[in-house]
């Protein structure tokens, strides 16, 4: 049975309401699911926000929530959507139900003649490069013995260099198929946010090249933050035309 995004109505919202406490928990709230409920069940009954719910085989596995306001600061004052609420269980990501609620929510924006959509979600650094974890049952892994109770730092980051899985690595090729890059991570701790930030992504690029189409970097070498943690540009100075 093929996924189904669809708009929920004040009868959806025990259904929503799991899901946003969820939500909620992965934002360091702490699980209230009578909050959850009333939150949602309000917002449904006064048409203060249109949520549109996904489910996959009948079972609600992800939402967006997204709120009305208005701009009037645009050429033509008018609606804009706050998209503040996005989720998808665990067990749903990596299958397309992120991509299918942001497709949803901009076409929202286009029925109802909007300016936009206006995303607002946690600001935190995007280009970590490894994390911690604690072995739980005895294992090896390429010749290393683990015991319970050891602690392990994956760096995916370089992961994403591994000879084995990509033919030169260490070559920035702009056709390169991204086939089990883990960039968002993998499996149940894949990114929530992908979808997301792929929007972003390409709305600012789109953004920033209608303004400067051309550009070149100021210096010849970049220099990098010192951190095993994280891998950003300590500055990026570049010259427009």
């Amino acid at each position: 049975m093929a996924d189904v995004v669809r708009r929920a109505g004040p009868a959806d919202a025990e259904r929503v309401a799991p899901l946003f406490d969820a939500y909620r928990q992965f934002y360091a709230q702490p699980a209230d699911p009578a909050l959850a409920r009333a939150f949602i069940t309000e917002r449904l009954a006064r048409d203060e926000s249109v949520i549109f719910l996904a489910e996959r085989e009948g079972r609600a596995v992800g939402f967006v929530q997204l709120y009305p306001v208005f701009s009037s600061t645009a050429p033509r004052p008018r609606r804009l959507w706050l998209l503040n609420d996005l989720f998808v269980a665990p067990e749903a990501r990596a299958g397309g139900i992120g991509r299918a609620l942001l497709a949803r929510a901009r076409r929202l924006a286009e029925e109802t003649d909007a300016v936009g959509l206006e995303l607002v979600t946690a600001v935190t650094n995007t280009s970590a490069q490894r994390f911690k974890r604690t072995v739980m049952r005895e294992t090896e892994l390429h010749g290393q013995r683990m015991r319970v109770g050891d602690k392990v730092a994956l760096a995916f980051g370089s992961g994403n260099r591994d000879w084995r899985k990509f033919p030169n690595p260490d070559v920035y090729d702009i056709a390169r198929r991204l086939q089990g890059h883990l960039g968002f991570g993998a499996g149940k701790h894949f990114c929530l946010g992908s979808q997301m930030a792929r929007l972003v992504t390409a709305i600012a690029m789109k953004r920033f090249l209608e303004r400067v189409p051309e550009y070149h970097l100021e210096v010849d070498e970049i220099a990098w933050n010192s951190s095993s943690n994280f891998r950003s540009p300590s500055a990026l100075p570049f010259v427009t035309h």
